[in-house]
């Protein structure tokens, strides 16, 4: 039996120490020796709070009850499970929250539910390594799962973004190429399960429709967005007020109160403006459009719809086959314009730096994967104590995770405009550098050749021949490809 390349015998190495990282850290949340990740003034929650919210919204729909209603307008009879979060999640996630809320305690269900995220990570792992075409690569992408600090928080919390996290591997490493869920009908149907599940638990993913509309898949949109609308349109038809109320909290443009926890691209922001604007202006209302915006988040509303019309742009100038692009661009998107993106939001990155890192080798994805994997450097609230909102430190705080949102945005960008040039192909560089000069490929006879500015090169073959994506990394390291079939 042949040894394995050097390359894939480091890359397993790292798989190990990162599994071993993820059982230690693990292990001393267990003991709560990481209680200090989670003081109270960074998440004004308990353990297991969100848990605890999907509960009692299980509890509600049992009893006839919204699920969005305020705990403290319930009958205290009624009210099960105690949460300082309010439910903001579709009428799905209540409807199996009822079920689970028959069979356990809430108190005994955050257990249980520890377990489940643990093993939907793995699965996540499992995915990764599974997809051979990338060759070593995937080793240090699915240790990327294991060694990451915000995934505790999703523990503490008893969180649902791991699970958003599996479905959008699923959509990703499908827009790659790896085909996770096989070839044929049954691909057919469970990619739109796929994509309508991330919809049902986090509704951002709708943004994945811009991104399939210009691959082309109108029917992925058409079944997605049915099973969506099948699933939650007879609950919303018979409770319109549910509706309004589901549409108001998911739906809010701007940041309020920025906790300490907050580490979105918004909470940023708008960290800034509490630090360079007096609060005399802060609290000053200037109409814009519809809207009655505070001078402290008008900086905000600057930017947002810039994002938003990069993102179409960026969008619309991508090649129709580059669909893993387009997908990963809405994320971060998303990710730069929700006022409220928490710590354990970062899990539902990971597929984006590890799918990229597995495609092209990119620096920048390993960069953006350290900057969202290190623990949060909640140590300056202490340096600081009262008045902390009026220290750079504040600021600093607030730029540890949004930074490799940006990373990536940039990266992911197209910022070139594909040239079709007949007489070579040109690939990038296997090692991920964007901005650098891609290395030539002898040209193919007479084949005509799409120049291309990121991960694939499209190859159209003379009369009848199937088009193929044609990874860089094969392109360049014959041994990569060679491993990739192991």
């Amino acid at each position: 039996m042949a040894a394995a390349p050097p390359a894939a015998a480091r890359g397993r190495r790292l798989l190990v120490i990162a599994a071993a990282v993820h059982i230690l850290m693990l292990a001393l949340y267990l003991t709560g020796a990481l209680s200090w990740m989670f003081p109270v003034t960074s998440l004004p929650a308990r353990r297991g709070d969100s848990l605890f919210a999907f509960y009692q919204a299980g509890v509600n729909l049992r009893a006839g009850v919204s699920p969005y209603t305020d705990p403290a307008q319930l009958d205290p009879a009624l009210v099960r499970a105690h949460s300082v979060s309010p439910f903001r999640y579709s009428p799905v996630v209540a409807l199996v929250f009822s079920g689970l809320s028959r069979i356990s305690r809430p108190e005994t269900l955050y257990w249980v539910w520890l377990g489940v995220l643990e093993g939907v990570l793995w699965l996540c792992v499992l995915l990764t390594l599974r997809a051979r075409r990338f060759g070593h690569r995937r080793y240090a992408a699915a240790a990327m799962w294991l060694a990451f600090t915000p995934f505790c928080v999703e523990l503490y919390l008893g969180q649902i973004s791991t699970l958003m996290a599996l479905g959008i591997l699923v959509l990703l490493l499908d827009a790659a190429g790896a085909r996770p869920v096989g070839e044929g009908r049954w691909r057919s149907v469970l990619l739109p399960l796929a994509w309508a599940g991330t919809m049902l638990i986090k509704v951002f993913t709708v943004l994945f429709a811009a991104a399939y509309f210009r691959a082309g898949k109108r029917g992925m949109v058409l079944a997605g967005g049915g099973i969506v609308l099948v699933l939650c349109g007879a609950y919303f038809a018979t409770h319109p007020a549910d509706l309004r109320h589901f549409m108001a909290v998911n739906s809010g443009p701007f940041v309020g109160l920025v906790y300490p926890g907050l580490m979105g691209f918004q909470a940023f922001i708008r960290s800034i403006a509490d630090h360079v604007m007096p609060a005399s202006l802060r609290s000053v209302y200037v109409g814009l459009g519809p809207l009655d915006v505070s001078l402290a988040n008008l900086p905000a509303a600057v930017i947002i719809p810039v994002i938003v019309a990069l993102g179409l742009w960026g969008t619309w100038r991508l090649r129709s086959t580059d669909e893993f692009r387009g997908l990963a661009l809405w994320i971060a998107v998303f990710f730069l314009i929700y006022r409220q993106v928490w710590e354990y939001h970062y899990v539902m990155f990971i597929p984006v730096v590890a799918c990229a890192y597995m495609m092209t080798g990119a620096r920048w994805s390993v960069w953006a994967w350290a900057i969202m994997a290190l623990p949060t450097p909640y140590a300056l609230l202490n340096l600081v104590g009262g008045g902390m909102e009026q220290s750079p430190l504040w600021i600093l705080l607030h730029a540890a995770k949004p930074l490799a949102v940006v990373i990536s945005f940039v990266a992911l960008f197209p910022w070139r405009v594909p040239v079709l040039r007949p007489e070579a192909a040109r690939v990038p560089r296997p090692t991920g550098d964007w901005g650098a000069a891609p290395a030539a490929v002898p040209a193919l006879e007479p084949a005509v050749v799409q120049r291309v500015d990121w991960s694939v090169a499209k190859r159209r073959e003379p009369a009848g021949a199937v088009d193929e994506l044609v990874l860089a990394a094969d392109a360049r390291h014959p041994s990569a490809g060679a491993e990739a079939g192991e």
